[in-house]
């Protein structure tokens, strides 16, 4: 899984072959994962919601 950026210990990544879902990356941090799907934080900043980082 080819990682993005790193900072503060987090690490995005993203899995080329994801085909059956919308465009999204990975965040690790420790043991953690959660999952941004693009259009929905796209979505978020354009409508002056609040910032992802």
């Amino acid at each position: 899984m080819p990682t993005v950026f790193t900072q503060d210990g987090y690490r995005v990544s993203f899995y080329s072959y994801d085909l059956a879902e919308r465009i999204h990356v990975h965040v690790f941090k420790d043991r953690h994962e959660c999952k941004f799907w693009i259009d929905v934080a796209l979505r978020t900043l354009r409508r002056g919601g609040a910032r992802l980082c």
